[in-house]
């Protein structure tokens, strides 16, 4: 079983194997690593199965101890992160069962010694132990900055692909700018975190939709939204707000706006732009638009009034013969 960590990364049983393998008694040793959860990490078995591991090793060390008071000193030791031991006699066959803390002292590396092995060596464990100790250190050391890394790059990686995702659900699929929803959301952030900023808010239909539907088909009038969403997302600044509303309806909100001759050059640039825009790659189709304009916080003080008055705005563009701008300061005249 190799050393895991939860995020696939592992220290193979070979690597552990090489470590373990200048150990005395491996012949009639187990090698275990236990983490802070009480799971074993990694298993080198120089015996036949023991059994040890079948189940919780902890509860089997504690049902096969021979004397419990020695039992609850190898428990305390555990706790305590010391050097502990235990006698153990499973079906028979009896072990030392030896811990030492590892690895800031929240693992445990254990070695279940036949006792048999160990008569009159005692000290000759404990030293080599030391000298063992300090080998799992470094191992562990490497394994435990190497996970860190990684943990964070996979942090990084899921950090991107849920904005990934996140991008994903706030974007229109036709135009590749926001939809209604993401739109609705980025302008009331907006509007909550900048009360005294001037903004404007634009929407925008496309003027007889119906009709270019009816007459080049829903093909074209899909290739007529995306084209005038590219239009919308190129004319504007990426820190505006430009997104479809659904059907052939536009939003944009012009973020921190603060000269009026400015607002009124880049809403007239707009108006321009459907007096001569056209689609198509073989057939050229003229088309319009009719636009509303509102001020924020002049015309209105949340994203409800200020579309409702921007829509406004938008129907006296209509009254007034299409492919034109209006302002809701005007259309209230």
């Amino acid at each position: 079983m190799p050393i895991t960590a939860g995020i696939c990364l592992h220290i193979s049983d070979e690597d552990i194997e090489e470590v373990f393998s200048e150990f005395p008694y491996e012949l009639d040793a187990f090698y275990a690593i236990v983490d802070e959860g009480s799971n074993v990490q990694s298993i080198i078995d120089g015996t036949e199965s023991t059994g040890y591991f079948e189940g919780s090793f902890w509860d089997n060390v504690r049902t096969y101890a021979e004397n419990s008071s020695q039992l609850e000193v190898f428990n305390d030791g555990i706790m305590d992160n010391k050097y502990s031991s235990v006698n153990v006699n499973m079906n028979g066959e009896r072990r030392i069962i030896y811990t030492s803390p590892i690895a800031s002292k929240t693992w445990l590396l254990v070695m279940g010694i036949k006792a048999e092995s160990i008569e009159n060596k005692g000290s000759v464990l404990r030293r080599e132990n030391d000298r063992y100790q300090v080998i799992m250190l470094v191992i562990l050391a490497g394994m435990l900055g190497t996970i860190a890394v990684a943990a964070v790059l996979v942090g990084l990686r899921e950090r991107k692909n849920k904005k990934e995702l996140e991008n994903k659900a706030d974007t229109d699929l036709l135009t590749g700018i926001s939809n209604k929803i993401a739109t609705e959301r980025q302008i009331k952030e907006y509007i909550a975190a900048n009360p005294g900023s001037q903004a404007v808010m634009i929407v925008m239909d496309i003027d007889n939709f119906k009709k270019i539907n009816d007459t080049m088909g829903h093909a074209f009038g899909d290739e007529v939204i995306k084209s005038v969403g590219h239009q919308l997302k190129s004319m504007f600044r990426i820190t505006d707000v430009v997104g479809r509303l659904g059907g052939d309806e536009f939003i944009v909100l012009l973020k921190n706006i603060r000269d009026s001759k400015v607002i009124d050059k880049e809403c007239r640039l707009l108006e321009e732009c459907f007096h001569n825009f056209e689609v198509g790659e073989y057939v050229k189709y003229s088309v319009t638009a009719s636009i509303g304009v509102a001020i924020f916080p002049r015309d209105a003080d949340s994203f409800e009034k200020l579309y409702k008055a921007a829509d406004s705005a938008l129907y006296s563009a209509k009254r007034k013969g299409k492919n034109q701008l209006a302002f809701y300061n005007e259309s209230k005249s």
